[in-house]
């Protein structure tokens, strides 16, 4: 035997032990990767992929006999057709035909196959797949891919061989049928062939399953399906119903679906709608039949529109209102008798035999209206009157001819007069003058309701020309009765001169006339030596009282220079205070004075000065407080500043506006100046410059001498007399050193 033979062997003998789990030969078991499993390395079954004619099913060249001639025979040898023995590939009709043991169908029709292990022991187009034997074990061999791809189907048995352990699905197409496709998406799965895609698609017997579908919705038959005539179930559906039919493939190809189109049910014997019912009520070109209990020929009810006529008791005519009365149908004779004979919707018509005349009396006080009567059977709402006189209002039984007046805005008795003076009901309406809701007690007329100026029911006005003036007025304070009981400015000045809601007076209010603030509390020091200042009425509104309380500042008498609140002392180094108070009365003034030192006027750093005293408000709502400062004292010639919201105070000669004496000398340095010398000549000798001329001593040359600007200032906060008063109070900081000077 040839290399070339050996090898076929092989790949044989690997798929024999492949399929051996499936009732093959061996008791070993398949790798799914492709390899072999077995418990020995013994091998019963040697079946070839080729025919016994040496043709390898799998593309190879026909077998040779050693030195390269053909086994069946030489180049003489005439042509034979050589019998296929159940190899893979040859034609087959059942399992037993086939080596393998499996007949499988095929693009060519059915065919043998073989056992494989891995895909790429099968030829291309074909798949390794699981299949179970006739005792139902499983083995592998080789499938053809792809063969009931389209294929019509109802099942999801219909889509692989009966021996395939199978995924494949029949996919459900909507009206156009059920579909085989093929499982994919998996790991071991193939790809789907062109023109298909891998969808996740509903299929048979609910749920979805990921198949090969194709791209343009649309199946083909195959040689395959036609074969076997496979077919699928369809229908159509519109606006009227839904009707089944079927599609198979013919040589032809696919065939439509061949279900009737549904339509409206008529009465043709047929189930146009396919809904399971022939001829139903209310199919087109249907007759509607009326029950018909008394057999006068007209029925009563709804009615149902029949393809069939029922028989006795029914009938096509309706309009019967009585169908236990044969006497009662429409057009019959209406007498007066209690019925509606004729069936038109009213018993006892107008004029029917037996009528009497009644007159219209819509208020059925017995009075109609002239010219408008009927002949009725009885007395029919409205026209039940029995009197002919004339009724001016036949909407109110009350109103007639001869009815007495009464207090209503109705004309009772028809005489043309509505409610007149002492009609019954009437009361008492007062003249009002002056329309503030009273009148005067002897004028007045027994009304129904106002006429004119009678237009009030309440008397006792003192004073009918003055609104302001009634009995329910409230008394105020302005020298008149204002209530009518005969007194003026009675009662208590808290409601006399009421305060606004929630204010407390802090002080008493009284009434002489006009309303005035009698007097305000004052300032209070209890035994334990707490202080309460007093309060001042500052706006000279009675409403809020006396609605300014001083500050406690007002306890150390700060109302005057030479009482003026000590601050302490302050030097330069940046320290500040804060102060404040209020301002009462609106007359009032407080002072407040600070030592201010110079800490290191001759050695300073830098030799700069940064002495400045700065007075500044934190808190002055509207700008209502000015301040008043003074250095020294508090003579008028000291005063440095009046009527500002900002002080300050330094040397007036500085360098990048840092402020104070920057830089300067002591009075170390040389006379420039025999001694003894007096101020007014050294001014001379240093024209008039103040700060080199500080005896015993001078500055040094180009500079200022260091001077000691420590000194008391006294500061006054008051009122800006150009604002109004308020009861605000006010906050300052006093400072030194803390601000750079601002030049000013």
């Amino acid at each position: 035997m040839s290399q070339r033979r050996k090898t076929v062997w092989a790949a044989v003998a690997v798929g024999v032990a492949v399929g051996c789990g499936g009732g093959g030969a061996t008791s070993g078991g398949l790798d799914r990767d492709g390899g072999v499993i077995a418990d020995d390395a013994t091998t019963t079954d040697r079946r070839d992929t080729r025919d016994p004619g040496g043709r390898d099913l799998w593309g190879g060249e026909p077998d040779r006999a050693q030195g390269g001639e053909d086994v069946a025979g030489g180049e003489d040898a005439g042509e034979t057709t050589e019998p296929c023995l159940g190899w893979f590939g040859c034609p087959c009709k059942k399992n037993e035909n086939c080596q393998s043991g499996f007949c499988v169908d095929s693009p060519e029709g059915k065919v043998c196959t073989q056992f494989c292990g891995t895909a790429e022991e099968c030829p291309e187009g074909w798949g390794c797949r699981q299949v179970l034997n006739a005792q139902g074990d499983p083995a592998w061999v080789c499938i053809p891919f792809g063969l009931y791809l389209c294929r019509p189907c109802r099942e999801n048995s219909e889509c692989a061989s009966s021996i395939e352990v199978s995924e494949n699905r029949c996919v459900t197409y909507a009206a156009s049928g059920a579909f085989c496709g093929v499982k994919c998406g998996g790991e071991d799965d193939r790809p789907c062939p062109e023109g298909y895609s891998c969808q996740e698609v509903p299929i048979v017997g609910g749920g979805t399953s990921n198949q090969c579908v194709p791209d343009d919705g649309t199946c083909e038959c195959n040689a395959l399906a036609i074969e076997v005539n496979a077919s699928t179930d369809c229908y159509i559906h519109n606006e009227w119903g839904t009707c089944t039919g079927s599609r198979q493939c013919l040589p032809t190809g696919l065939t439509a679906c061949d279900a009737k189109i549904p339509a409206r049910e008529e009465c043709n014997g047929r189930d146009d709608d396919c809904d399971g019912e022939t001829d139903p009520a209310g199919a087109a070109g249907c007759t509607t039949y009326y029950q018909d209990v008394d057999l006068d020929g007209f029925g009563m009810g709804v009615g149902k529109c029949l393809c069939e006529d029922p028989g006795p008791g029914y009938t096509t005519t309706s309009g019967d209102c009585n169908d236990v009365n044969d006497g009662v149908y429409p057009g019959v004779q209406e007498i007066c008798n209690g019925m509606d004979d004729n069936c038109d919707g009213t018993t006892d018509d107008e004029g029917a035999p037996g009528c009497i005349e009644y007159w219209l009396d819509n208020d059925g006080d017995g009075y109609g209206v002239v010219g408008q009567s009927k002949c009725l059977c009885k007395p029919t709402p409205p026209y039940t009157g029995t009197q002919k006189q004339y009724d001016c209002d036949d909407t109110n039984k009350d109103i007639y001819p001869g009815a007495t007046e009464k207090c209503d805005a109705l004309d009772n008795d028809c005489d043309g007069i509505t409610d007149p003076e002492n009609s019954i009901g009437c009361q008492p309406w007062y003249y009002d003058g002056d329309s503030d809701g009273f009148g005067s007690s002897s004028k007045f007329k027994c009304l129904c309701g106002a006429v004119g100026l009678y237009n009030t029911q309440k008397s006792g006005d003192c004073d009918d020309l003055d609104p302001m003036v009634h009995p329910l007025a409230n008394e105020v304070c302005n020298g008149r009765d204002d209530n009518c009981n005969g007194q003026v400015d009675e009662g208590d000045p808290a409601v006399l001169c009421p305060p606004k809601p929630g204010v407390d007076l802090h002080g008493s209010v009284g009434c002489d006339g006009q309303c005035r603030i009698l007097a305000c509390d004052g300032a209070v020091m209890d035994p334990g030596g707490n202080y309460t200042p007093a309060w001042y009425d500052v706006n000279e509104d009675f409403h809020d009282g006396c609605e300014c309380q001083a500050g406690m500042e007002e306890k150390d008498e700060n109302d005057a220079c030479n009482h003026a609140v000590s601050v302490g002392t302050m030097g330069d180094n940046g320290s500040k205070v804060l102060l404040g108070g209020n301002i009462v009365p609106k007359d009032d003034e407080d002072w407040y004075v600070v030592d201010a030192r110079d800490l290191y006027w001759n050695a300073e750093p830098n030799a700069c000065d940064l002495f400045n005293v700065k007075v500044l408000f934190t808190k002055n709502p509207g700008n209502t407080f000015v301040l008043d400062v003074y250095r020294g004292s508090c003579a008028d010639a000291n005063n440095i500043c009046s009527g500002v919201l900002v002080a300050e105070w330094a040397t007036n000669f500085y360098a990048g506006k840092k402020g104070g004496e920057c830089g300067c000398s002591t009075s170390e340095h040389p006379q420039a100046c025999p001694q003894p010398i007096s101020y007014q000549e050294c001014l001379q000798h240093q024209n008039n410059n103040p700060y080199r001329c500080q005896c015993s001593g001078i500055a040094a040359e180009n500079k200022n001498f260091c001077s000691d600007n420590s000194a008391k200032f006294y500061f006054r906060v008051r009122r800006d007399k150009t604002k109004p008063p308020s009861c605000e109070s006010y906050e300052i900081e006093v400072s030194n050193g803390l601000y750079p000077w601002s030049g000013q």
